[in-house]
């Protein structure tokens, strides 16, 4: 979900200052228009054939329009400045930073044709937050079966293996040797009595031996039957069970999220084409309109007035148009990240 949100941004950014771009050039256009015409009017005023007031609303005129050609810098240079914040370029990459407008044909505009459950199949396969969401529904339904495992009888099966060494364990080698008599006591007659004296030789015990004598083994089952332990089982089990609704229900909630998401995406993309649409047409239009004009204002058949009213129509109308074309992107774009296609421009 945050990848999906920083993609939107950067995206939104992007297509922010490309829009003003367009509307920066599409003012210069203008303004260089009013300019030739101040121009033409200022020649017409010399001969005599206009008033100086018509001059100078076309002058007027214009310095509105450069006026509005340089808000519109401004405003795209605080555009290029955010995306490079939001890509969190250094100062100096900053500085040579700048983007590349993609031709007119890969921005076209297309009367959009996915439908709602196209969309929405394409985003539950690819989301990864509704992928978490399934995961941990799997892993609720499992604990359910792992809590009622709790509170059946348990059969253990144990064995025990041991051995062990000493370095005191001697054992006897070869024969007793007699060494002599040692006087021990005497009879009641007085006759003294001997006991004769043995050595023997002796060494530890090899290691192999040992391990083989002090071998010990065992083996033990045991039979567990849960009985009285407090509830403790049924308990479990009843937690098992609310962690496993909890998890449905967040499946629910994340589809449910999802599908608002593609809805207003769609919104989006549908309102906007039928805007570009009306807008296209309305600057066909307000272009032949403002043609004519000038041909008139020419001919002295209007005033400046009239010619700057059809000038300002142009301006909207463009403005609506760049404005609806961008927004329709936008909204195309969420609904490409929405399901996971890669983004291009």
């Amino acid at each position: 979900a945050m990848k999906n949100d920083i993609e939107t941004s950067v995206v939104r950014a992007y297509l922010d200052l490309l829009g003003l771009r367009e509307q920066q050039h599409a003012a210069e256009d203008q303004a260089k228009a009013t300019r030739d015409q101040s121009a033409v009017t200022q020649a017409m005023l010399d001969a005599g054939r206009v008033a100086r007031a018509d001059l100078l609303d076309i002058q007027s005129q214009l310095a509105q329009e450069e006026y509005t050609v340089t808000n519109l810098q401004i405003q795209a240079e605080k555009a290029k400045r955010s995306l490079t914040q939001l890509m969190q370029l250094t100062e100096a990459e900053m500085a040579g930073f700048d983007i590349v407008a993609p031709s007119v044909d890969e921005l076209a505009v297309e009367e959009p044709t996915a439908t709602e459950d196209q969309v929405l199949m394409n985003v539950v396969a690819t989301n990864p937050a509704y992928a978490q969401a399934d995961l941990n529904a799997q892993s609720a339904e499992q604990g359910i079966t792992i809590a009622r495992s709790s509170s059946l009888p348990t059969l253990s099966l144990g064995g025990q293996l041991g051995t062990g060494y000493s370095g005191r364990n001697y054992v006897a080698v070869g024969e007793p040797v007699v060494s002599g008599n040692t006087l021990i006591g005497a009879t009641a007659d007085g006759v003294p009595v001997y006991a004769p004296n043995f050595s023997q030789d002796s060494r530890v015990e090899s290691f192999g031996n040992q391990l083989n004598d002090n071998l010990n083994k065992s083996v033990a089952f045991t039979l567990s039957v849960p009985i009285f332990n407090n509830m403790q089982n049924r308990l479990a089990v009843d937690q098992a069970r609310v962690q496993q609704a909890k998890a449905a229900n967040a499946i629910i909630a994340t589809h449910n999220t999802l599908e608002i998401d593609v809805q207003n995406a769609l919104t989006a993309q549908r309102g906007a084409y039928k805007q570009y649409m009306s807008a296209k047409f309305a600057v066909d239009a307000s272009t032949e309109s403002l043609r004519l004009a000038n041909e008139r204002f020419t001919h002295q058949v209007i005033t400046v007035t009239d010619l700057n009213v059809a000038k300002s129509r142009m301006q909207q109308a463009t403005s609506q148009l760049i404005q609806a074309k961008y927004t329709y992107l936008m909204a195309e774009k969420s609904l490409d990240i929405l399901q996971g296609i890669p983004v291009t421009l």
